[in-house]
């Protein structure tokens, strides 16, 4: 537990410090990215810089080494394909500016970029024996063989974009992240615990504790009015994180649960794309849902803190469920 603490207090004082003078530098580089002209309501945010992924994961890059996470192949697993998504985004971002239209990689390179590091990690998990899935609410673990493949590659893409739609707010991303974390590592210490094997998820567990220190560290930048966005560069590596986390713990089917506010994200856009096709009328104002509550009138802020309660209250159901 001490190590843990440790872990949580470097990760949130190297974030601190890391992202007051690499926000300092963008602005000097003029590194902001530019606002979609359809969302009148953040014509105020013009200006603010992008990029601040690299406050969350450059200290965790550098912390998970210090603190000997990379013994655990799951960890590492973790951690490099968040790698491998945060450099799609770095590029998505560096369109974005580079073009200063906002446009970026096409929905169709960024997808078949995502799609490919999915399979590939959906193969290298199958073939590394992580196949068995918690069923949640029950104790009990299936194993589904090759199909675990196909259904960590869905993960993956899914988790991925819910995560990028859901990073239209200022704290609104990092906020859902931080409990997300908070769920899973109690999800996966409770497991363990009924095994008797909690030594083998000392790694995961510190990881876990990093990851919240970094998204607390961004997230006090990242508050309304936002110093700095966390853009597609944070969004997709986030993703490959709390996707990760659950993945190669044998987790997937908690997602939708501890992650329920993501899920939403993601559902509301299919629902107005496949709704507008068929009837050309919407179902909400503008899709992510956030954006729906926005222009329905609620604050950003407010916004922010019902995706975090709503987040929360699910996710203590489900630990309280599990430890019944």
């Amino acid at each position: 537990m001490k190590t843990i603490i440790i872990a949580f207090v470097s990760a949130l004082l190297f974030s601190l410090l890391f992202g007051a003078v690499f926000i300092k530098v963008l602005k000097k580089k003029r590194a902001d990215q530019p606002i979609y002209e359809y969302v009148y309501l953040h014509k105020g945010k013009s200006g603010t810089p992008t990029f601040g992924g690299f406050i969350i994961y450059l200290p965790l890059f550098v912390l998970f080494v210090l603190f000997g996470c990379a013994k655990n192949e799951n960890a590492r697993l973790i951690l490099t394909i968040s790698i491998a998504f945060m450099s799609v985004g770095f590029i998505d971002d560096y369109l974005k500016i580079a073009s200063d239209k906002n446009e970026g990689l096409k929905p169709y390179q960024k997808m078949i970029l995502l799609f490919a590091i999915s399979v590939l990690y959906g193969f290298i998990a199958y073939k590394k024996g992580i196949t068995g899935f918690y069923v949640p609410f029950s104790k009990i673990k299936t194993d589904l063989g090759i199909w675990s493949a196909f259904i960590i590659t869905f993960v993956f893409i899914a988790i991925s974009n819910c995560v990028n739609l859901t990073d239209g707010l200022d704290g609104l991303a990092s906020s859902v992240s931080i409990v997300y974390v908070l769920a899973a590592a109690a999800i996966i210490y409770i497991e363990a615990a009924a095994e008797n094997n909690t030594v083998n998820i000392y790694e995961i567990m510190t990881l876990s504790a990093l990851s919240v220190g970094c998204f607390c560290g961004f997230l006090c930048f990242n508050l309304n009015p936002a110093k700095i966005f966390m853009g597609d560069t944070g969004s997709l590596a986030t993703g490959g994180l709390l996707g990760g986390i659950c993945v190669f713990t044998g987790n997937s089917f908690y997602i939708p649960f501890i992650g329920i506010m993501f899920v939403l994200s993601g559902i509301s856009v299919i629902m107005q794309v496949l709704h507008y096709k068929r009837t050309k009328k919407r179902i909400f104002k503008m899709a992510p849902l956030h954006h729906h509550l926005e222009l329905s009138g609620v604050s950003e802020c407010k916004i922010a803190f019902y995706y975090f309660i709503v987040t929360l209250v699910v996710s203590l159901i489900v630990i309280f469920t599990m430890v019944m």
